[in-house]
């Protein structure tokens, strides 16, 4: 039997609800009586101490609420409080100083993002506020619920007199700071005197308390600073991007999103011991139910409202913040679709912890903080609109979403739909507590796919590495075409050897499908060793010779370290600095990081659905890159969406392979011929005859066309050429170091040797300098094993 909110719910739903009231309120008047200026500016302080309020937060208050509210003695009692005591001072002293340090140190960079107001007020401000927030934590241990609530409309209410006494004269952010801060300095003094704040129990201290105090609220910390940067990125980097207007128009609509949360995390509030009583006493399946329960609720109470809304999105933003802000009306219409995801991705949260996985949690929430970060430095840098920063938001919560909901599937399944059935049956088994342990054993025997597959690795096919000499082959023909500016036929040709790209992809699905695979940690290991480690030593090894010899305008610190860190995602003046190949390295590395789950997604579900949906998906992107024009963008283009048909393409080769022994390589001279001719006919009708579709869509045919020509290659060398076959293996063995270095070595070759002379390209100059190349490339493979790998080493000795 469910149980009705009861009196503490009342007392905690009713404050939100006075408290947003009255903070919304004051957000409305404050829009119209500063100016758009004035009003970003007061935003970034409100967002930057919230931000930090939290962070004080996670240390202390969950922790506190936690020992506080179990401990049975008057002793105990006394050392947690004292403990939580002397936290908050230490917290306060290191952040204050931290905050005064950087606001001294950085104050132009700081001035520039208009967040000055903030580094010089809040350091003070910080220390006004501990015993306020040590009452409203104390309070919240004790369930003494009323006081919560005096003391939260002591700060609102306060503020929200002073703005309604001054309606309609003029007020600056100054202003604003002083009554904001002389607030929360009278509700700080009353905590004190009245004893809620419990400052008398600061004389017991105990380090065995405060360094338990601190060990379980590491994880509330991450988890709360993860939930405000959600919001709170959003402003910066706006702020930073477009400005202080630009955020006005972006936090309107999200301050009215804000009060979907209110009953949503009042009553989660009270859920969340409840939810953890459940499953101390092994009561999955009246937990699984109550969940279902609450998030069906709260989208039945929520979808009345969240229509009226939408449909008139634009009128509510200009009766609400004026005609200034009309433009918000499309912002707000994505960021109600948001709310409907509110409710799963808080009763998840709620279910890990109490399930005693809090660093799933902490986990989720880190993954959405970086999809948000991410995604809205790339839309923001490419000139998006805010609209589009929303839409990033939407992306997040799924994702936090779905990766709660996997995680937390073993044991309560609350988006199954047979746990639904599940629930009638009263026979289901008890789930044994021990489960809540994975077990190391399970994963690894569920990644192995050796027990099906004829064959470990690709090592044994030798159709792969001749592809991919093949392929490295024509492609480093195309980069020097391009660098040393062929013409004519030859430059057509060279052109198409681009196309070999696309069979890198798929065979980079292939491989990775058909290896073997222990799990993602062991997998995104392996990538780094395979591919990062060699591609920090070679953009190392380029900057540190630049700066020997300077000769390349485009190497600089900065260069090297976006590149090193990938910052070439969202800057596209240093995409090229180390050279034109190295966007596939980031494009690829994007593959990489989806595999683990486009793997899951192969594995469970069938093989037509899961190309289905990869294929669709590039089609889409694709489609948008037309329509939009940002086909045309070193970045948007390159977004490993627009190759991800060909990357599960490879994938499902191999499944074919596994089970079947489907060999693709091994199509007749009649079908390799047939498929070259509509493979480049097609690309080349695309190209010639929809120049601007060509360029989007001609990727499909010339997978196609170049993929058979390569099998059909592969069957002449085998028959004909043998030499030409082990030739091809030689630099598909080291297509990766050719790929890093060829750029590099034709550079300084063609200045040692050509300086400021003209010079014109023919067949036989273009394989001289191929041949430099692959001097090179053994003399750095040969480096970096001698450096990296210990193996290498031992066998050369």
């Amino acid at each position: 039997m469910m149980k009705t909110p009861n009196k503490d719910n009342l007392w905690v739903l009713g404050g939100n609800l006075v408290n947003a009231g009255l903070g919304f309120l004051t957000f409305m008047l404050l829009a119209r009586m500063l100016s758009v200026e004035a009003f970003g500016e007061w935003l970034l302080y409100v967002a930057g101490f919230t931000f930090m309020e939290m962070v004080r937060a996670g240390f202390i208050h969950q922790a506190l609420v936690k020992y506080l509210a179990t401990a049975r003695f008057a002793p105990l009692r006394k050392a947690i409080l004292g403990a939580s005591w002397w936290i908050g001072l230490g917290t306060t002293a290191v952040f204050s100083l931290t905050l005064a340090i950087l606001g001294w140190a950085l104050e132009s960079q700081i001035a520039a993002i208009k967040m000055t107001a903030f580094f010089k007020w809040y350091p003070v401000v910080i220390w006004l506020t501990l015993p306020l927030n040590m009452g409203l934590w104390v309070s919240h241990a004790r369930q003494q619920y009323p006081r919560m609530v005096i003391l939260q409309l002591f700060i609102t209410g306060g503020f929200a007199i002073f703005v309604f006494l001054n309606w309609g004269q003029s007020i600056n952010v100054f202003t604003l700071l002083i009554v904001h801060s002389v607030v929360r300095l009278l509700a700080s003094l009353y905590a004190l005197l009245s004893g809620w704040s419990a400052i008398q129990f600061i004389i017991y201290l105990s380090k065995k308390y405060v360094r338990q105090l601190i060990h379980f609220g590491k994880y509330s910390l991450f988890s709360l600073l993860g939930t405000n940067l959600l919001k709170s990125t959003d402003i910066f980097l706006i702020g930073a991007f477009l400005g202080p207007a630009a955020v006005a128009l972006y936090q309107l609509p999200l301050k009215i999103i804000e009060l979907a949360e209110i009953p949503l995390r009042s009553f989660a509030t009270t859920a969340f011991p409840r939810i953890a009583q459940w499953l101390a006493a092994h009561k999955y399946e009246l937990t699984t139910r109550f969940i279902q329960n609450q998030i069906t609720k709260f989208l039945i109470w929520m979808i009345p409202v969240w229509l009226l809304m939408q449909i008139g999105a634009g009128t509510w933003m200009k009766w609400i913040g004026g005609a200034s802000y009309l433009d918000s009306g499309p912002i707000f219409q994505i960021l109600l679709i948001y709310v409907l995801l509110l409710p799963a991705d808080r009763f998840i949260g709620i279910a890990l912890d109490s399930l005693g996985k809090p660093q799933w949690n902490t986990l989720k929430i880190a993954l959405m903080v970086i999809v948000n970060i991410i995604g809205d430095c790339w839309v923001l840098s490419q000139g998006g609109s805010l609209v589009m920063v929303a839409a990033v938001t939407l992306v997040n919560i799924a994702l936090g979403i779905a990766f709660g909901s996997w995680k937390m599937r073993r044991w309560l399944p609350i988006f199954s739909v047979h746990s639904f059935q599940s629930i009638v049956h009263s026979q289901r088994p008890r789930i044994n507590i021990s489960y809540l342990k994975p077990r190391r054993s399970l994963t690894i025997g569920y990644g192995l796919s050796s027990t099906n597959s004829p064959l470990k690795t690709t090592n044994q096919i030798p159709f792969i590495d001749f592809a991919k000499g093949f392929a490295i082959l024509t492609i480093v023909l195309m980069h020097y075409g391009q660098q040393m500016a062929a013409t004519g036929w030859l430059a057509n040709l060279l052109k198409l050897g681009g196309t070999g790209i696309h069979v890198f992809f798929l065979l980079s699905g292939f491989g990775l499908m058909l290896g073997r695979y222990q799990g993602w940690r062991h997998f995104f290991k392996r990538r780094v060793s395979k591919i990062l480690l060699p591609y920090y030593f070679f953009l190392t090894l380029m900057y540190v010779l630049h700066l020997l010899a300077p000769n390349t305008a485009s190497i600089s610190t900065y260069a090297y370290l976006g590149n090193l860190f990938f910052v070439q995602l969202f800057d596209e003046s240093i995409v090229y600095a180390f050279g034109i190949q190295f966007w596939f390295i980031s494009t690829i590395l994007q593959g990489y990081l989806l595999f683990p789950v486009l793997r899951s997604f192969l594995q469970r579900s069938r093989i037509a659905t899961f190309l289905l949906v990869c294929v669709t998906v590039s089609i889409i992107y694709a489609s948008l890159l037309y329509f939009t024009g940002a086909y045309g963008s070193k970045l948007w283009s390159r977004l490993f969406l627009q190759y991800l048909w060909e990357f599960a393409l490879g994938m499902v080769l191999a499944k074919w392979y596994q089970t079947h022994h489907f060999k693709f390589w091994e199509l007749s001279f009649k079908q390799a011929f047939l498929g070259i001719i509509i493979g480049f006919g097609l690309m080349a009708l695309l190209t010639f005859g929809l120049p601007t579709a060509g360029i989007v869509f001609n990727d499909y045919p010339a997978l196609l066309g170049y993929l058979c020509l390569t099998i059909m290659l592969f069957k002449l060398a085998q028959q004909l050429a043998k030499f030409s076959l082990t030739g091809m293996l030689w630099i598909g063995k080291y297509s990766y170091p050719l790929y890093l270095v060829h750029i590099a070595a034709l550079s300084l070759v063609l200045q040692i040797h050509l300086g400021n002379n003209s010079f014109k390209i023919s067949a036989l100059t273009l394989l001289f300098y191929l041949s430099i190349a692959f001097v090179f490339t053994y003399i750095f493979q040969k480096v970096y094993q001698l450096i990296f790998i210990k193996q290498y080493f031992t066998k050369t000795l």
